[in-house]
């Protein structure tokens, strides 16, 4: 017998099994990712199935957890007719809220054509993000991440509306940091830290001279005579990066992750 015939049956069996754990491997990711749709479509249909009011208990709890993307998930299987209900309903809580939550809002009223609204929760959302970006550890890869993911938040009808209005984005922002005022962030940054900047928060103590900083930042983008409307599509100049300042009457500097602008 040919020393080479057993030798042949083994490379071909041993293809064959190669082949055949290939296929398998793709029958089971086809098969899993079916059942994960499936579940997202079973979610989604349970969220549209409860009582309006259930939103306040979700927040609540997912606040507790410190992730509140679900929140966002329940939002987005709700009628867009709510979207006003919705809205009376999250403002009181909005304080425990993800950036995500106010990217979901932006989305309703965008789809509605209420461009106004929709311009003042987009910057809501951004001036958010950008809030808990600069509490992640790493804030420079987090500003670059943050960059990334706003360049694909396109809103044709926001654009229009800026180019014939461009004293709008500056009035929507000082709207922005009234409402920040009157339901100022004191939500974990933990998960949006896991998910545009791998790193963990700095340390809670450091949070208000944080939110200060970017609040004066904004503030100074919105009385600066310099400031043109046409730069404000750029996601770190419509709402600019924190700097190093000092916390309120404390006298102390508190160094800030650098912020690489937008080029």
């Amino acid at each position: 017998m040919n020393i080479k015939e057993p030798l042949l049956h083994w490379i071909r069996l041993f293809f064959k099994i190669i082949f055949k754990s290939v296929l398998g491997l793709l029958f089971f990711c086809y098969v899993t990712s079916g059942i994960g749709a499936s579940i997202s479509l079973y979610m989604k249909n349970g969220y549209r199935a409860q009582d309006i009011s259930a939103i306040s208990a979700l927040i609540d709890k997912s606040a507790e957890k410190g992730d509140t993307t679900r929140v966002a998930a329940w939002l987005n299987s709700r009628p867009l007719a709510e979207t006003d209900k919705l809205v009376d309903m999250i403002k009181p809580k909005s304080g425990v809220l993800s950036p995500w939550v106010f990217f979901e809002i932006f989305r309703r009223e965008d789809s509605l054509g209420r461009t106004e609204d929709a311009l003042f929760w987009m910057q809501l959302a951004r001036f958010r993000l950008r809030y808990d970006i600069i509490r992640c550890k790493s804030g420079l890869d987090g500003a670059k991440n943050f960059d990334g993911f706003l360049s694909t938040l396109q809103s044709p009808k926001v654009d229009v509306l800026l180019d014939k209005h461009p004293e709008m984005l500056k009035k929507t922002l000082q709207k922005v940091l009234d409402f920040d005022l009157e339901y100022p962030a004191i939500d974990n940054p933990t998960q949006t830290c896991k998910t545009v900047s791998p790193s963990p928060p700095i340390n809670e103590d450091e949070w208000d001279i944080y939110h200060e900083s970017l609040r004066r930042s904004t503030e100074k983008f919105i009385n600066s005579p310099d400031a043109k409307a046409a730069d404000t599509k750029i996601p770190d100049v419509s709402v600019p990066p924190a700097k190093n300042t000092s916390a309120k009457g404390a006298g102390k500097t508190v160094k800030t992750p650098a912020l690489e602008k937008h080029k």
